[in-house]
């Protein structure tokens, strides 16, 4: 299980050759009630809970087959965990009066602070702030004339360990 910007992915290996589909489920990390989130066919191996997408938190994923007479294999119950956070959206990117980069997100957790990067003239992406909190940085070690891209990442301190958002897929240029 690992976090995307569009929601937890799963993914599993295939057991049974005679697997027709596969059935997905969800649990709170402290609930024992498992919901169906969703159903792939027997060649698709990987499911991206979409439902939870805005929601920040734990959740426990399982798989179970069906071949076509709709016989279930067994699950593991206990699952596997993931701690889901939400993916921040920059909303602008602009020059300052004074010269500096604004870089402007929504909020995505009142608990949440957020990891910055930057990417120059295209090259890799650099972490520029690691525990910015707030939704306005500013960036004051640019130089005029490059072309930057920024991107931003949500991490959440949980009792289970942090939880970091993936990086949102529409980056900023300035």
């Amino acid at each position: 299980v690992t976090n995307t910007v569009n929601g937890p992915t799963i993914k599993w290996n295939k057991l049974s050759s005679d697997a027709t589909k596969y059935v997905i489920y969800r649990r709170s990390m402290s609930g024992t009630k498992w919901t169906k989130v969703g159903t792939v066919k027997g060649s698709t191996l990987s499911f991206t809970d979409k439902s939870i997408k805005d929601k920040n938190g734990k959740y426990i994923y399982t798989v179970k087959a069906l071949n076509k007479s709709g016989t279930a294999s067994r699950y593991l119950y206990n699952g596997l965990s993931c701690l889901f956070a939400k993916a921040p959206k920059i909303s602008s990117v602009a020059t300052t009066s004074d010269n500096r980069i604004q870089v402007k997100w929504n909020n995505t957790s009142n608990s949440a602070y957020y990891r910055v990067y930057r990417s120059e003239n295209g090259g890799s992406w650099k972490l520029i702030n690691s525990k910015f909190k707030g939704t306005t940085y500013y960036d004051t070690t640019a130089k005029n004339g490059k072309n930057y891209k920024y991107t931003v990442r949500a991490v959440i301190p949980t009792s289970n360990g942090n939880a970091m958002s993936w990086y949102y897929n529409v980056n900023k240029t300035v």
